[in-house]
Order: structure tokens, then sequence, then C-alpha cells
């Protein structure tokens, strides 16, 4: 038994069953298109500010920025939330001694960026020191 069909019901079931793309894609950005992204670099202009300001500060001692080296901008997304966490990492050009642990310097920091471009929290990556 067939079931008469009309155009638009034929269509969407055509439509329905057949293998399409979920998602364009656009084609990768030309090589110097990468150079024009500038909100990470608007990121790290805005820590080294706040390290300017004298802002990083660890075991007591303040850093600057021929102390450090910006690798890193991440956008940490919490799930009930739209608006993203902004971090930093940093490797450290020389590592620093860690008090009362003197087989351990820290070598890296990561930190959060504030809305206001203060930095809000800061964590040290630890790692033994080689001998």
């Amino acid at each position: 038994m067939r079931i008469p069909l009309s155009p638009s019901l034929y269509l969407l079931a055509v439509m329905l069953c057949a293998s399409t793309e979920a998602a364009h894609l656009p084609p990768l950005p030309l090589e110097g298109a990468r150079a024009e992204f500038r909100e990470p670099q608007r990121v790290v202009e805005a820590f080294l500010e706040a390290v300017d300001r004298g802002e990083l500060v660890v075991f007591g001692r303040r850093l600057d920025r021929s102390m450090i080296t910006p690798a890193r901008v991440e956008y940490v997304y919490e799930l009930d939330s739209r608006v993203p966490i902004i971090r930093i990492y940093s490797h450290l050009n020389q590592g620093l001694s860690v008090p009362e642990m003197s087989d351990c310097a820290v070598q890296g920091i990561s930190l959060t960026l504030g809305g206001d471009g203060h930095i809000v929290d800061t964590e040290f990556h630890v790692w033994p020191n080689k001998d």
C-alpha cells in the first residue's frame, strides 16, 4: 500500500534521510591571517601591566617582566557561566627556590586575570631541582 505524500512532505522526508554535513567548517586561514588575531596579545599586555604594577609576588618576592616568559592564554568556561575565566601561564626564566624545600624550585606560574586587568589568583608550578 502506497501512502500519497505531498511535495513538501516528500522534500522533508528526503532532507531528514539524506546524509548531509552537520556543520560548515571554513577553510584554514592563510599563514598571515593567524597573526591578525590580537585578543591573546591584549590579554598578555594587560598581564604584563599588572606585573609592572608589582602584582606578581612569589614567596614575598616581587617579579618583574624580565623574569618571566608568557607562554599561554587560556579561556576557561564554567558550565554555569557565559563569561570565561582568563588564565595566563608563564615560564620563569630562572627557577625560584621554594622556602624550606631546597630540592624544589618554582619553574612556572599560572594566574587568573580579573576583568579589571588585576591578578586575582596565582598558582605556582614546582618541579624538583635537576641534579
